[in-house]
């Protein structure tokens, strides 16, 4: 689990620095610049009338950028050239294993601790048994009494080999000291179990984002542009429309 969380760390802090290096005043790479020249003139009564022209940016894929979302929060936005949105899921995602990362060793770090108290107290000569096994070490205070409660109730297969699963209490009080550690250590991993929600979340919620921001672009915009005449053919203004529709 820690070597897991330490790649996952030193992957994504890159892909963090380099989303937050970005100018919030973006230019979109399919932005498109209009020059006019003379042939865009034509003339009708007293007016000159510039030809209307259609921009249809290139619509990037909405099902690539729900993926993308999915697997790493930000990822869709940045497909779709708006990290400025972006980077705060980016963020909350990076934050959010951060966190779970953290409870995690904290929790395995106590647990240890507790193995290795027990191993002082109790006698124990492997630490590296399961959380059963540890979890009666802190019910019983011997290996005698936890057998004699499993032949009591004739759950034969239960009983633990003396030789290889061997502990014994020192003293009621260390006993409770191990129990008390090793609660703790669960409490402290099941608090993971929020981050881990909301790295979900996040996900979920990023993937709605860039779904929104692909529908919403890539639609026609018409510009029509006049230039307007006095009488006198002189030059009056200049007048640009722009119509973008939804």
């Amino acid at each position: 689990m820690t070597k897991f969380l330490f790649v996952v760390f030193i992957t994504v802090m890159p892909v963090i620095t380099t989303a937050f290096a970005q100018d919030d005043n973006f230019k979109p790479a399919n932005s498109k610049q209009i020059f006019l020249n003379d042939a865009d003139y034509s003339t009708v009564d007293e007016e000159i009338h510039l030809r209307s022209i259609n921009i249809n940016p290139k619509k990037k894929s909405t099902g690539i950028a729900l993926v993308l979302s999915l697997l790493l929060p930000g990822a869709g936005h940045y497909y779709l050239d708006r990290m400025d949105v972006g980077k705060y899921f980016l963020g909350i995602d990076a934050i959010n294993w951060i966190g779970f990362a953290g409870v995690n060793l904290y929790a395995d770090k106590i647990y240890d601790d507790a193995r290795s108290f027990s191993k002082i107290h109790a006698g124990i000569s492997n630490t590296g048994r399961d959380d059963d096994y540890f979890s009666n070490v802190g019910f019983y205070n011997s290996i005698y009494e936890y057998n004699n409660d499993k032949l009591a109730r004739g759950e034969f297969g239960a009983i633990y080999d003396i030789s290889t699963h061997y502990w014994y209490w020192d003293s009621q009080e260390n006993k409770n000291t191990f129990e008390s550690q090793r609660k703790k250590s669960e409490r402290i991993e099941n608090t993971g179990i929020i981050f881990g929600t909301a790295l979900v979340v996040n996900r979920l919620a990023s993937a709605i984002s860039s779904i929104f921001i692909s529908n919403s672009s890539g639609n026609e915009v018409k510009v029509t542009s006049d230039i307007i005449r006095n009488r006198d053919n002189s030059v009056d203004g200049f007048m640009l429309h722009l119509q973008k529709n939804f």
